[in-house]
Parts: structure tokens; C-alpha cells; sequence
């Protein structure tokens, strides 16, 4: 979980009932502590591009990228491409994103990178509060997780 914010909160009580090991990345020390995430199992305090670059990512890690600036949504998304995690989505506008995404492909990246980023991020559940999008959330990477089709909201992008 790059950037421990309130939808952040929310999904990793989710992803923590349905069994799945948490690591939370961010600059900010003061967010990053096991009264707001208590069900985190690692915190990684620093700079996100970097400590992401360096954690162990495999076909069984799901990145989400929700963080407080789109510098570092930018950053984790530049950090995460090409690492062979099963799934990466990332929070933010369409505007955000466009912006992200072509500055990225001015940094030699290819569309076929980054058509693999979930983004608008989850499934078409409703809600807009930050349980029920952390839910949202949750259920489109169980769905990726056991191949299942549905209601994705990036296949609108």
C-alpha cells in the first residue's frame, strides 16, 4: 500500500480479514504507526520510488497506490511498472491520471506498461465514502486474484 491515507485505513482491515499481508509505504513517520494501521504487518517510512523499488515483489504482491500528492502516485507507479506484481491500481482523476501517464511515457515507458495499471481503481460497486471504496477495491483485486471478470472501472478508461 503505497501512502497511508483514510481509504487506506479502510482497506487494510479488508485485506487483512481476508488473510493477506500488509506493507505500508510512506515519507511520513507520523502516519505510519499501528494505531491507525494495527493490522499492518511492515511499515516502510522514506522515500516511496525508492523503498519500492527495494521491497520483494512477485506474482502474488497486489500494489495499490492511493497516496497524498500526484508527485507520488507518479513516483510508486514509476516504481512498481515492470517489477511483476499481479496487480497494480492506482487512486486519482482522469485528469491526474493522463498527467501521470504521459509523463511517463516521456520517461521511455510504453502504453502496454501502463495498460496494465487498474485505474479509475476497483470495481463498479457505488459508494463514495472510503469504506465503501476500499471495498471496491478489495473485491477487483480478489477478482484479479482468481481470474474472474467483472465490473471494472479502468475498462472505461
Amino acid at each position: 500500500m503505497c501512502g497511508p491515507g483514510h481509504i487506506a485505513e479502510k482497506l487494510c482491515k479488508i485485506a487483512h480479514v481476508l488473510g493477506y499481508a500488509i506493507t505500508v509505504l510512506d515519507h511520513r513517520r507520523d502516519r505510519l504507526n499501528a494505531k491507525l494501521f494495527p493490522h499492518v504487518e511492515n511499515f516502510v517510512q522514506g522515500d516511496i520510488k525508492e523503498n519500492l523499488r527495494n521491497i520483494h515483489i512477485d506474482s502474488k504482491t497486489y500494489i495499490v497506490i492511493a497516496t497524498h500528492g500526484h508527485k507520488f502516485d507518479q513516483d510508486s507507479l514509476e516504481a512498481a511498472l515492470g517489477r511483476g506484481a499481479k496487480y497494480i491500481g492506482m487512486i486519482g482523476s482522469k485528469n491526474k491520471i493522463e498527467t501521470c501517464f504521459n509523463n511517463l511515457i516521456n520517461k521511455g515507458f510504453k502504453e502496454e506498461d501502463l495498460s496494465r495499471v487498474h485505474t479509475p481503481i476497483g470495481l463498479d460497486l457505488g459508494g463514495e465514502a472510503p469504506e465503501e471504496i476500499a471495498l471496491a477495491i478489495m473485491a477487483e483485486i480478489q477478482a484479479v486474484k482468481y481470474g474472474k471478470d467483472a465490473p471494472y472501472l479502468y475498462k472505461s478508461r
